[in-house]
């Protein structure tokens, strides 16, 4: 696959995050966020906030980010998109996420019941995906 064709794949996959809340989310090696215990997205690189309670940009493990993420808990996802570079988009009540990809290391991943998992991997040349039928 192209890495266009990647894109138009993960996007259709990960449509299924559109309409569930912002459950809850946890600090360790990375942010993973949970969305109602079913999908899930991990963000290992810096990420950038804007329209939620104020602008943010910086690493995922940080107090500062957990202070513009704590707002967002039980607010819709919006929409969910990976654009032509790799980089992430997704919209949760007011605010915007952004992810983009990083030369070295693996930036973000969405994954979901049944084996669903869509990555950007290192400098996001394709984006991996495994459907929840894939074994």
């Amino acid at each position: 696959m192209s890495l266009s064709e990647d894109v138009e794949f993960a996007n259709g996959l990960m449509g299924v995050v559109v309409g569930q809340e912002l459950f809850d989310f946890r600090m360790g090696f990375g942010l993973q966020i949970d969305f109602g215990g079913h999908y899930f997205l991990t963000v290992e690189t810096p990420f950038s906030m804007v329209g939620g309670v104020k602008p943010f940009s910086g690493e995922p493990v940080s107090g500062d980010a957990a202070e513009v993420l704590i707002p967002l808990r039980l607010q819709p996802v919006r929409f969910v998109r990976v654009l032509s570079d790799g980089t992430l988009t997704l919209g949760i009540g007011e605010a915007t996420l952004t992810v983009s990809p990083h030369p070295q290391y693996e930036s973000w991943q969405v994954a979901g019941p049944a084996g669903l998992l869509v990555v950007c991997p290192p400098g996001a040349s394709y984006i991996a995906s495994w459907t929840p039928d894939e074994k």
